[in-house]
Parts: structure tokens; sequence; C-alpha cells
């Protein structure tokens, strides 16, 4: 390894160039009078003292006391292990006195909704275990209303233990459902089920999106990745979801009241994945 690579890796934990070079002019030596350590690693005199000086400050030397002073490197694993163990110890607190600070300005920061609609707080959410999780714990905060468009292709079938407990709480539910999707065999009885015990659905011949807007404030819009990578986008902002929410009342006015057939519920499964 040439002395400039040398240098280049030293400088990564820190050093300058003349600390670098003053370390490296003590390896190897039992000792060397700061003149040596100049004369050796081609360092200015006045500059060779405070390269020295940072060197010990920081564990990578150690001088002596006798006179004339000497210093003397410290092995270069033992001064990784050092500065590595400092680093680490003001990293932490650091980020505790950050913490303290951020936690104070926070008091500045209350939340006032935006009605911008590129406001911050828009999220894409990528991959399955992700996009789905997202999904799941926007629909179960809902604490007012859920309006949701549920188009094909349908990923899971209705799941429906967590609407009848948001039903039973006040949540208002309207699901606009494709006439396809609500009448496939393998699905219908479950938006049976949905309508006889949690909400209100509808049918359309289409559907332009898939679609969920929860309590007016937060529209979730799941996409379509070439690579099928299920994806959600995530938009917290009132005004667009109002604009939304009057656009599904469009489409409700103008959709089909499912026919409820009488029958007893059947027994649902708890809610484990998203919808589509």
């Amino acid at each position: 390894m040439s002395p400039d690579e040398q240098i280049r890796k030293l400088r990564k934990l820190g050093l300058s160039r003349y600390e670098a070079q003053a370390y490296l002019a003590l390896l190897g030596e039992p000792g060397l009078t700061a003149g040596r350590v100049a004369h050796k690693a081609g360092i200015p005199q006045p500059r060779v003292y405070g390269a020295l000086t940072t060197l010990v400050d920081r564990g990578f030397a150690e001088v002596s006391l006798a006179e004339p002073r000497t210093y003397r490197a410290i092995a270069p694993t033992t001064a990784y292990a050092r500065h590595r163990q400092r680093s680490e110890k003001a990293f932490v607190t650091a980020m505790d006195e950050l913490a303290q600070e951020m936690t104070a300005l926070e008091q500045l920061n209350p939340q006032v909704e935006s009605e911008d609609p590129a406001a911050f707080g828009i999220r894409l959410l990528r991959g399955a275990r992700q996009a789905e999780r997202a999904f799941i714990d926007l629909y179960e905060s809902a604490r007012s209303e859920i309006l949701l468009f549920v188009k094909a292709p349908i990923l899971y079938p209705p799941v429906l233990d967590n609407d009848r407990a948001l039903s039973a709480r006040g949540v208002k539910i309207r699901w606009l459902v494709e006439q396809a999707v609500a009448h496939d065999p393998a699905l219908a009885p479950g938006y049976q089920e949905f309508a006889r015990t949690c909400g209100e659905l509808r049918t359309r011949p289409s559907l332009p999106v898939k679609l969920a807007i929860v309590d007016r404030r937060t529209v979730a819009v799941p996409l379509s990745e070439r690579d099928q990578t299920p994806t959600v986008l995530m938009i917290p902002n009132a005004a667009l979801a109002a604009n939304m929410a009057q656009w599904f009342q469009d489409v409700w006015d103008r959709a089909e009241v499912l026919p409820v057939r009488k029958g007893r519920p059947r027994r649902a499964r708890a809610r484990v994945e998203a919808r589509s």
C-alpha cells in the first residue's frame, strides 16, 4: 500500500493530512521527538506540535513525561477501537440531545390541516407487507366514515369481523362494487353478509379506479405496477378527500342497491390482509 493510500485511509477516521503523516512516521518507532517526526514525515516544524497533540488527545499516540519529550504510536487496532468507542458515545450523546431539542420544538408545531393537494405526508408504499399493513391501519383507524371502490382484480375475499366492529362504534361504511365482482360465486356470500351486517353496498357495471376515502381526510389509491408489486398511494389531505367523496357520492347515486337475500349470517374471519 502506497503512503498516499495509507494517508487516505487514516483520513477516513477524521485525521488531517499532517496528523496522518505524523502517525505513519511514529509507527514502528520506539519513540521520536517532535523534530524527528517533522523531519521523517515532511511536516513543517510549526505544524507538527499541533498534529502530535491531536494524536495524543484522540488516542492514536502517547507522549513520554521525560525530557526531551518523545512520542510513540498506539497500535492501529487499539487506536481504531478507541476511536470507534469515542465516536459511538459521541453519536449517542448527540442523538439524545437532538431528541430533547426536537421534543421541545414539537410544541411549536401544532397539527394544522393543510388544504394544499401537494401537502407533506403523501406516502408511496411498495411491497405486499408494507402496502397491505398501511391500508389496514388506515381502514381500521376510521372514526366516522369509509367509502370504498371495489374493483377487479380482487386479491382477497371480503373479511368482515373488523367491519362489524367499525359499524358497531358508529363508522358508516359504504362500498361501491363492480357487478362482476359482487356476483362472483366465490365472493358474493361475503358481500351479501356485509350488506346484512356491516354497511351499505351498491353495484355498478364498472368502476374507474380502486379507491378508499377515510373520514374525508385521507385517500388511499392502490396502484398497478408493471412488476405486479402491491403498491398503495396514501394522500392525507382533507380538500382532496372531500372532492373524492363528492365523486363517490355521484357514482353512488347512479348505482344499484345490492339485493340482500335473507339468511343467517355466516361466521366471518378476522381481517388479516388488506382489501384490494
